[in-house]
């Protein structure tokens, strides 16, 4: 996988035009001069635990004994079961309609698990165990896409605006497509690596 490859993967992943609605309706109740700086604190703490995943994550699966394909597989399932999130949206988890949207959002939800969600930590560990020996290149393409996602959070108002809820469905199920089709590459290479080679029939 190439830098360009594992960046366009990772924005597809963060989802952040998919999260637009959710992040709108969570910081409703926050000060409008303080929207960009709590905006800003909480993409800081997303990136913090998408570095940490990144570099301590590979470890942590060589302590639990889980091998390459094992890894491919499974992040292969994480990305399809994404994308039908995706393309099937189902905000009923996190609306923003609860108590707590009341208050500042800190920490949870925004950070985690909108921005650095399972899928975003499980997609870094998956890319610096399968390809370890590039951990600087995987680490441009982190900073990069979580910069995209971050400049999309920033201006979560007014891109919400822009687009509207027809726009943002139908940009979200296309990028939900894309990954499924990632995804079921993934699936289908982790698959390989535990199947023997079998010549083709004469």
């Amino acid at each position: 996988m190439q830098l360009w490859s594992a960046l366009f993967t990772l924005v597809l992943v963060l989802d952040p035009l998919g999260n637009l609605p959710v992040c709108v309706s969570l910081i409703k109740s926050v000060p409008e001069r303080r929207r960009r700086r709590v905006l800003a604190r909480e993409a800081l703490v997303a990136l913090i635990a998408l570095m940490s995943f990144l570099f301590f994550g590979p470890q942590l699966l060589a302590l639990m004994g889980v091998s390459g394909p094992a890894v491919r597989i499974g992040g292969g399932v994480i990305f399809f079961l994404l994308a039908l999130r995706m393309i099937f949206p189902d905000l009923g988890a996190i609306t923003g309609d609860s108590e707590d949207s009341e208050r500042e959002p800190f920490i949870v939800p925004i950070a985690i698990p909108l921005m650095a969600g399972p899928s975003a930590l499980a997609s870094v560990t998956l890319l610096s165990n399968t390809y370890p020996g590039q951990v600087w290149m995987w680490l441009g393409a982190v900073i990069g896409a979580w910069a995209i996602a971050s400049t999309v959070l920033l201006f979560a108002p007014d891109l919400h605006r822009l687009l509207g809820q027809r726009g943002e469905l139908v940009t979200q199920r296309l990028m939900g497509t894309l990954l499924v089709i990632i995804g079921v590459h993934m699936i289908m290479t982790g698959v390989s690596g535990y199947l023997p080679l079998t010549p083709n029939p004469a």
